[in-house]
């Protein structure tokens, strides 16, 4: 069986969505002044897309550089959701799935076929969205 679920982006996903749109790193992407910021930049957003930690945890790595346009994001995120107040490490507050919207809808999906049967089940997914933002799940 396949399901396809569509799924809207929510507030803070948004957020740092028109951040990013307007920031100087997307404007020369769009000029073409520099191309070579292309890749990361949809690697980066298909990160937020699938959730927004995702974006917090590169903007909070000592590891990774910040990808050109999503500086000065934590001012969108809420206080000690991701990090137990030491940035970028620790565990989740009650809640952190919701704030990604395909999380959201799996955290859902998962509760309600917990509650109603006894079945286990494997979400399996190699491409979380198509580029409408579908999110496909396939049960075998």
């Amino acid at each position: 069986m396949i399901e396809v679920v569509c799924c809207k982006m929510t507030e803070l996903q948004k957020a740092v969505y028109c951040h990013y749109l307007e920031s100087k790193a997307a404007r020369r992407l769009l000029q073409g002044s520099k191309a070579t910021g292309v890749l990361s930049a949809i690697t980066a957003l298909k990160k937020l897309c699938n959730h927004p930690k995702l974006i917090y945890d590169s903007v909070h790595s000592k590891v990774e550089d910040v990808v050109e346009g999503f500086e000065c994001v934590e001012s969108f995120f809420p206080p000690g959701l991701f990090d137990n107040g030491r940035a970028g490490r620790g565990g989740l507050a009650a809640g952190w799935e919701a704030l990604g919207s395909k999380m959201g809808v799996v955290a859902r999906m998962l509760e309600l076929l917990h509650a109603r049967t006894n079945d286990r089940w494997v979400a399996r997914s190699v491409q979380l969205a198509d580029s409408s933002g579908c999110l496909t799940w396939a049960q075998r």
